[in-house]
C-alpha cells in the first residue's frame, strides 16, 4: 500500500488534503511470485496463513477509524479509458464495483456521449469520483470543455484526483449540486443504518430538511448552469444524473439551452408538463434511452 500527500484538483483550482490512496497490490503479487519460489511446498499451506493474518491487519480499512477523518481513504483502479480514485467507502455501489473490476459503468451511455458533439463544451452533472470524465474530457476538441459538478465533498475529492490521474486539462470541476438558484441545501450521503450512498447521495427538499441535517448529511451549494458556463462558450451536451433533481438542474440551464440547443440525457425525465412548455417549444423531443438514461434531441439532430 502507498501513502502519499499530494494537492489534487483541476489546473485552475489549487486545494490541499491528505490523500491515503491504496495501490494496485501489484508489489503484493511480486511478492507472493518470489514468496511461491523460495517456500518448500510443504511449508506453504503455513506461510499462506501467515501471511493473510498480515495483510488483514495492514490493509486500510482495519485502521481507517483511527486516521484523522481528514484523510481520504481511497483505491486507484483503471479500465479502458483511464485511471480512477474509487472511494472504499462506496466499494458496496455498483458503479464503483465495475470500475474497481476493470469494467466500464453505463458503457453504452458514454459511447453515446463521446459520439455527439465533440467540437462543444459539455455538461456532466453528477461526476461521482468521475468514472466518466476519462472518457468525456478526451471526446471534446478544439479546446472544448467538460463543466463537472459533484456536491458530495468526498466524491468531488476522488474526481478531483480521477482528473488529475489522467491529465485532464480541459475539466472545470465545481464541488455543488446544480438547481434552480443559488442557495444552500441538504445533501443525504448515507443511509440511517450508516450506508454510504456515494453516486446515490441526494438533495434533500422537504422544507425541514435544513433542521434535521445530521450525520448522515452535507449542507452544500446549490449554483445554476446558467452562472458558472460563461455566455460565450457553445454547449453541445448536457448529461444531468442528479437523483431526482433534474428538473430544478435543467430551470437554473434556461439561458444555455435556449442559446446552444445542446442534446440533453437525463436519468430522470421531468414532467410532461414540464416539457410541454420548456423544451417541446424550441424543438425538442424524446429519442432513445440507453441504460435508463433520456435522451431529449434539439431540433435537427439525429441518432
Amino acid at each position: 500500500d502507498l501513502c502519499v500527500r499530494t494537492c489534487a484538483g483541476t489546473s485552475s483550482t489549487s486545494c490541499q488534503f491528505p490523500i491515503y490512496m491504496q495501490s494496485d497490490d501489484m508489489n503484493a503479487g511480486v511478492g507472493l511470485r518470489l514468496a511461491k519460489a523460495l517456500i518448500p511446498p510443504l511449508l506453504r499451506p503455513s506461510a499462506k496463513i501467515l501471511y493473510r493474518s498480515l495483510a488483514r491487519r495492514t490493509r486500510p480499512h482495519r485502521f481507517a477509524d483511527r486516521l484523522d477523518p481528514t484523510v481520504l481513504h481511497c483505491r486507484t483502479a483503471y479500465n479502458m479509458y483511464g485511471g480512477y480514485c474509487v472511494p472504499l467507502s462506496t466499494l458496496h455501489r455498483p458503479a464503483a464495483q465495475a470500475v474497481v473490476a476493470g469494467n466500464v459503468w453505463e458503457p453504452q451511455t458514454i459511447e453515446f456521449l463521446i459520439s455527439h458533439g465533440g467540437d462543444g463544451d459539455l455538461i456532466h452533472a453528477g461526476t461521482f469520483f468521475g468514472d466518466f470524465l476519462p472518457a468525456l474530457a478526451r471526446s471534446r476538441r478544439g479546446g472544448a470543455k467538460v463543466w463537472a459538478f459533484e456536491p458530495n465533498r468526498e466524491s468531488y475529492r476522488c474526481a478531483s484526483i480521477t482528473a488529475e490521474i489522467n491529465g485532464l486539462e480541459n475539466v472545470v470541476l465545481t464541488n455543488a449540486a446544480v438547481g434552480e438558484r443559488h442557495e444552500t441545501m441538504v445533501l443525504q450521503t448515507s443511509n440511517s443504518d450508516g450506508t454510504v450512498l456515494g453516486g446515490g447521495s441526494r438533495i434533500l427538499v422537504a422544507k425541514c430538511a435544513l433542521a434535521v441535517a445530521g450525520a448522515n448529511t452535507e449542507l452544500v451549494p446549490v449554483v445554476t448552469l446558467d452562472s458558472i458556463v460563461p455566455d460565450d462558450r457553445t454547449v453541445s451536451l448536457i448529461q444531468l444524473d442528479v437523483e431526482d433533481f433534474e428538473t430544478r438542474a435543467l430551470n437554473g440551464a434556461g439561458k444555455i439551452i435556449r442559446r446552444c440547443l445542446p442534446i440533453i440525457v437525463v436519468e430522470t425525465v421531468p414532467h410532461e408538463e414540464w416539457l410541454a412548455e420548456n423544451l417541446r417549444p424550441l424543438g425538442y423531443r424524446v429519442g432513445p434511452c440507453p441504460e435508463g438514461n433520456t435522451v431529449l434531441l434539439p431540433p435537427g439532430k439525429t441518432i
